[in-house]
């Protein structure tokens, strides 16, 4: 192919729409040049790329995770075959169980459990993971190019720290042996994730729904006391935030804590809702209308969050102030531009009534 090639021509001697052309431009899989007029057009480099996205689409990747294979300048086919075929041999696994159940359903037709679950085995070869809702396409795609074995051994080593915190709850969140188990669900927070934001953002907003999970999640965790492990380990993850506190301070926000039980992680979710829209608002005049909404979400959370007490709001800006510091992984807010989100909402609140 010496010339470029219009759309509708390229489509031809790819054998494909069109239409299919145009969506994979929009997600950014196949990107041909542009004229000056806003036509595609289409090149040699662009029908060899298109020959790789329909080897790896023929294996079974989603568009998401071949867009990111093809991404990476460095990626070598064996990689993403290496990959595939672990995906292949997951669904291998999966298939040899729900044949193993029909067989025992076929043996004992009656058999009301085994009924059930075949059902049950049935069903997951249908549905994909719950958990996907709560990704970004790209960050669940990240995720699962993970190796099985891998993936496996983060499951069990999150079950033995659950155990371990389950069995501590007894004890000071912010003792020796709280403060030990934050570390350790830290570190183990970071290899799971990769270090990934994107991908921690969607962990983080699947624990904030963990009420409405549907069954075939809630039965990972089946077994222990979700909230009780949930309250004592977001108390030993603070704990490295005592510093900035006076004695005072510091007993006043465990006294507003342990009154609001709960409400730490929602207050959390609600930062995150502000930091978003104010991203979205930048350009804006902070004095503005949507500023102004967004300098009042923020004064009501920021007093729910300190209580409205002058030292422990003082001791939380110290900590702000200080934040290149921190001994913690700070939290993280996939595609927000932190410093000059908050520099927005300073002039926003100060451009605001005097309270």
């Amino acid at each position: 192919m010496s010339k470029g090639y219009k759309i509708h021509e390229f489509a031809e001697l790819a054998g494909m729409t069109a239409r299919t052309l145009r969506h994979y431009d929009r997600v950014g899989l196949l990107k041909p040049r542009r004229t000056e007029a806003g036509y595609r057009v289409y090149s040699e480099a662009d029908l060899e790329r298109l020959e790789q996205v329909v080897a790896l689409k023929y294996l079974g990747l989603p568009l998401a995770q071949i867009k990111l294979l093809l991404d990476r300048k460095s990626m070598a086919l064996p990689e993403a075959l290496r990959m595939q075929r672990r995906v292949l041999e997951e669904k291998r696994r999966e298939i040899g169980r729900a044949i193993a159940a029909i067989e025992a359903a076929e043996r004992a037709p009656e058999d009301a459990l085994m009924l059930r679950q075949l059902i049950e085995v049935l069903g997951m070869q249908n549905e994909e993971d719950p958990m996907k809702r709560y990704f970004s396409n790209e960050a669940w795609a990240r995720q699962e190019c993970r190796a099985e074995a891998e993936k496996e051994q983060a499951r069990q080593e999150w079950s033995a720290l659950w155990k371990e915190v389950e069995s501590s709850l007894e004890e000071d969140p912010l003792g020796e042996r709280g403060q030990a188990l934050a570390a350790r669900w830290r570190e183990l927070w970071q290899r799971t994730t990769q270090g990934d934001a994107e991908v921690q953002a969607g962990h983080e907003k699947a624990w904030m729904d963990r009420a409405n999970w549907p069954e075939a999640a809630r039965q990972r965790t089946a077994g222990h006391d979700r909230e009780a492990i949930a309250a004592f380990i977001v108390k030993a993850l603070g704990g490295w935030t005592r510093r900035y506190y006076s004695a005072e301070s510091w007993a006043k926000l465990q006294a507003l804590q342990r009154e609001g039980a709960g409400l730490q992680q929602k207050n959390q979710e609600e930062w995150r809702a502000i930091f978003t829209d104010a991203q979205a608002a930048l350009g804006e005049d902070p004095a503005g209308e949507r500023g102004q909404a967004l300098a009042v979400r923020w004064r009501e959370l920021w007093h729910r969050t300190t209580g409205g007490d002058p030292a422990v709001a003082e001791a939380m800006l110290k900590a702000w102030a200080d934040r290149q510091n921190w001994s913690s992984p700070a939290p993280q807010y996939p595609g927000v531009d932190l410093e000059r989100v908050v520099a927005f909402l300073k002039l926003a609140v100060e451009a605001g009534p005097r309270r």
